[in-house]
């Protein structure tokens, strides 16, 4: 991921005392591949991304294949069993009883390769 410019906007006129606005754009470019055929499936409700580190590899096309990256995310939702949102993975239903009706957390949790 490269940032590629920063801009940054006040909108402020006023006292002190007013409300003021401060607008941040930040442009990206992302460096990267989407895999796999395109099918129709049910609700997404596990995500893992794998993190390398740009450095290691000469090209991008170096890094495809790769089985072991530096950091692994996952995102699943949280629900306890009383219906509420969580993001405590030890107080969580199991995530196939979760439907996207549901008012559900997000669990994140990072794993060191």
């Amino acid at each position: 991921m490269i940032l590629n410019s920063v801009s940054q906007d006040d909108v402020y006129e006023g006292s002190f005392e007013e409300r003021r606005s401060l607008i941040w754009t930040l442009s990206f470019t992302m460096k990267g591949y989407f895999f796999g055929p395109t099918k129709r499936e049910g609700v997404i409700n596990l995500a893992n991304t794998t993190f390398f580190d740009a450095n290691a590899f000469d090209d991008i096309q170096d890094a495809v294949g790769v089985a072991e990256g530096d950091s692994r995310v996952t995102v699943t939702p949280g629900l306890d069993a009383n219906g509420n949102p969580t993001s405590d993975a030890n107080n969580t239903i199991d995530r196939s009883e979760i439907s996207a009706e549901d008012n559900f957390g997000f669990i994140t949790q990072t794993e060191e390769l």
